[in-house]
């Protein structure tokens, strides 16, 4: 059983909001990861997931080479078959679409706060 105050990384959540919500609540260093599959049609729990996850406990991964953002090849032509750490643009990316105006200013760089 972890400590409640243990560092946790939730890699490639696909769950749904709510039981990241308690998962969250009950571990206040856990962080919860997406990663290509946010940008999937039929991924309406994991983008509703990053949309309503505190920013600062949001990590963008690309689960390299599984799980190929759906949008890699609308904006390369050329990108390979399977998924590479390049590809964590295009999960932020489609995120940032998904996203309040609060969090499409935590995807610009000049922000300092991200």
């Amino acid at each position: 059983k972890a400590p409640k105050d243990h560092r946790i990384h939730f890699h490639c959540y696909s769950g749904s909001w709510n039981t990241a919500w308690k998962m969250l609540e009950h571990f206040p260093n856990m962080y919860i990861g997406v990663t290509g599959l946010v940008t999937f049609g039929t991924a309406s729990d994991v983008r509703e997931v990053a949309r309503k996850v505190p920013l600062e406990r949001l990590l963008i991964e690309t689960d390299a080479p599984y799980m190929k953002p759906s949008n890699a090849n609308l904006v390369d032509q050329d990108s390979p078959r399977s998924a590479s750490p390049a590809m964590g643009v295009w999960v932020a990316a489609k995120n940032c679409r998904n996203q309040t105006s609060r969090t499409r200013r935590c995807f610009d760089p000049s922000q300092a706060e991200c």
